[in-house]
């Protein structure tokens, strides 16, 4: 069985109106509400804005590297740790889903997404502390590397 995430519409009636209700849904079986859903949708891009930073051309001086070296190993170590679980989590939950225990399917549901936001927060902690740690000229210089700003 193929791991499938995709955004399925469903027309609701809610007092006399049409209302259009996303969720998201795993191989056709609804997996997420519609507020977590936003919350992953919306979270996305901000974990990605360290990744879209060339810390380098920032001209740290040797504390600032130390630690910018620290928060990414940090990071790394984070990463690693979670993500394999999240990979034990989705290949447990494609082997149960179609005939599993409906409690566990949930729970491993619930995990994976938990462990999602959890690492898109940590990525977006380890982003503020490299920003805490510039001068207000570097912060100058990393407001112009970021998408959509700067320009």
């Amino acid at each position: 069985m193929q791991l499938r995430v995709r955004i399925v519409q469903k027309q609701a009636l809610q007092s006399g109106t049409s209302a259009l209700r996303q969720c998201f849904s795993l191989d056709g079986v609804p997996v997420l509400s519609l507020s977590a859903a936003c919350l992953l949708i919306l979270s996305m891009p901000l974990a990605a804005l360290a990744r879209d930073v060339n810390w380098a051309s920032l001209n740290l001086n040797s504390q600032q590297e130390t630690q910018l070296n620290q928060l990414e190993n940090n990071w790394e170590k984070t990463h690693d740790e979670v993500s394999v679980q999240i990979e034990r989590d989705t290949a447990e939950l494609r082997q149960i889903l179609p005939t599993g225990d409906t409690q566990r399917i949930r729970q491993l549901q619930t995990r994976i997404t938990m462990n999602k936001m959890y690492l898109m927060n940590q990525s977006m902690e380890t982003f503020l502390k490299k920003r805490d740690m510039l001068s207000p000229d570097q912060r100058q210089q990393l407001q112009k590397m970021l998408p959509g700003r700067g320009e």
